[in-house]
């Protein structure tokens, strides 16, 4: 019998070695310390001050890591930190490839989104957590954007003047391909668009294999996977997603609410 308590003792310690804790942020930035920024040699992410410090240089002006390469080895929990999202502008915005290599961020505070503005870039593999007034992951995207594997269980407050999103909140221009993303945060805001994947959409959406349910909620279009198209003189295309969440809105009459698209002023979309 004492053998095998011994033996189950030992195994406990075993698996409890194997489980990682999440790097807790005190609020400071630390640049990293391995990797050459390259597609086979990435900056490793390995504390939530090596995040703090890609918010630092982006929003400082110092740097767009256009080109370059991120990956996160580790959970990062934000702490319920006050937390600034990396990006400014379309000129000063995260325009890198992002893989959280399955890793999450929790505990994320945020006026806006963990990116607020990224441009031509690629976010993959990550999960976040918390509470933002704008999206789960990224605010406002612009050019070639790549969204990836991302899974979201922030709670979204917008407010007024503020749409809200699951994943992203505007697609400002170019086309944005959102891939195998989920979010399962409640989504409401007072203001016009509200969505589960995309709160809207000015640029050209695609999106796929996506799924909500969380509930959404709008003053004006809310929709399961997209609040609203109006992307004048593009195609955007959704195919093999759902969405299980509450929808409704309070809108005028001229404001919808929909299982996979709340409403459009585009001048074709399709879904798959």
């Amino acid at each position: 019998m004492k053998h095998l308590l011994s033996i189950a003792l030992a195994l406990m310690i075993v698996f409890m070695s194997g489980v990682a804790k999440a790097d807790t942020w005190d609020g400071t930035a630390a640049i990293w310390t391995h990797g050459s920024g390259t597609e086979s040699d990435p900056y490793l992410i390995e504390s939530a001050a090596n995040l703090a410090w890609i918010a630092e240089m982006v929003n400082g002006g110092v740097s767009t890591y256009s080109g370059q390469y991120f990956k996160m080895t580790t959970d990062i929990d934000l702490n319920s930190l006050s937390w600034t999202g990396i990006g400014t502008s379309e000129d000063v915005s995260f325009q890198g490839t992002f893989d959280g290599d399955g890793h999450s961020v929790s505990g994320i505070n945020t006026t806006t989104a963990l990116f607020n503005v990224i441009k031509n870039a690629t976010i993959r593999n990550l999960s976040t957590a918390g509470t933002a007034t704008e999206s789960g992951v990224i605010r406002l995207s612009y050019g070639e954007v790549v969204v990836s594997n991302c899974h979201s269980s922030v709670n979204v407050t917008g407010g007024g003047n503020h749409f809200a999103g699951g994943i992203v909140n505007n697609v400002m221009s170019g086309t944005a391909t959102i891939t195998n993303c989920s979010n399962a945060g409640t989504i409401t805001t007072s203001d016009s668009r509200a969505g589960g994947i995309v709160a809207n959409s000015q640029g050209e959406c695609i999106i796929s294999d996506c799924r909500n349910t969380g509930d959404v909620h709008s003053g004006g279009c809310s929709g399961g996977i997209i609040g609203r198209i109006e992307s004048s003189g593009n195609q955007s295309t959704i195919s093999k997603c759902f969405n299980k969440g509450k929808i409704t809105r309070a809108g005028s009459v001229y404001d919808f609410a929909g299982g996979i698209v709340g409403g459009g002023e585009c001048d074709r979309y399709e879904l798959l």
